[in-house]
């Protein structure tokens, strides 16, 4: 693999992006209500067009096996790698198509230029800052799933631009597959050299559907599907990743 830069990290947790809301909270009132449907619709139409341009122009992506997401007839989630700052936002939109795509998102994403104002009415899940708040947003999050929604959820939380690798999940971001009885799909962003250009093509693969075991315990069953989840994306990368763009090193192992 061609490699142009080394980024050092300490831990899986360490940001390599930053932005001047980098430390916003979620206000204690906080609704996760539905917004008001006309902008709502107005503003994912606009979405999926512009970030339809943005990944085929900019980020040289495509999507394989897509059309599973498009015949489910329930409620979904699907677990990504994630390594884009912008594509990361647009390209479930431009998988789900026509399916109504909620995305988990830090509440720092709302200081996102251009984004971050309309991120809510563009399917933007918002995490919940504060314990008392989770009651709220696990009831959005199973009204999405019961609606037919794909919710997409980034387990990895941090972005690393670029990045091959597969981190190691954030603790419990399997409790809502399981919680709710819904299937699950992988969506593992891969790179790929582009002859005479130093940024890679992209390819993001849909693998699935994967469900929780009914016959354990919940927290058994939310181990192994994170087990079977993070194994698929770890094949995924190893077979199809060509290119390290940026390439991850552990500080501690770099002796």
């Amino acid at each position: 693999m061609a490699t142009t830069r080394v980024r050092y990290y300490q831990a899986e947790t360490d940001d390599f992006t930053f932005s001047a809301a980098q430390n916003t909270q979620l206000p204690p009132d906080y609704s996760w209500r539905a917004k008001p449907a006309v902008p709502t619709r107005i503003v994912r139409t606009l979405a999926r067009t512009i970030g339809g341009w943005y990944c085929r122009l900019v980020l040289h992506q495509r999507v394989v096996g897509a059309a599973k997401l498009h015949a489910l007839p329930t409620g979904a989630f699907v677990y990504a790698n994630h390594t884009q700052p912008v594509g990361d936002a647009f390209t479930p939109l431009v998988a789900g198509r026509g399916r109504k795509v909620r995305v988990m998102a830090a509440p720092a994403n709302r200081g996102v230029p251009v984004i971050g104002p309309v991120l809510e009415y563009g399917g933007g899940l918002l995490v919940p800052s504060s314990l008392h708040q989770l009651g709220r947003f696990e009831r959005a999050v199973r009204s999405a799933v019961a609606a037919g929604a794909l919710v997409t959820v980034y387990p990895e939380a941090h972005v690393w631009p670029y990045a091959t690798l597969i981190r190691h999940f954030v603790r419990g971001s399997m409790h809502y597959p399981v919680a709710t009885g819904s299937p699950v799909y992988t969506a593992t962003r891969t790179y790929q050299r582009r002859a005479g250009r130093k940024k890679p093509a992209q390819t993001v693969y849909i693998d699935g559907p994967f469900w929780p075991d009914t016959t354990v315990s919940k927290k058994e069953a939310q181990r192994e599907l994170t087990l079977q989840v993070r194994a698929t994306m770890q094949w995924r990368a190893a077979q199809s990743n060509n290119c390290q763009y940026y390439e991850y090193r552990q500080r501690d192992a770099q002796n």
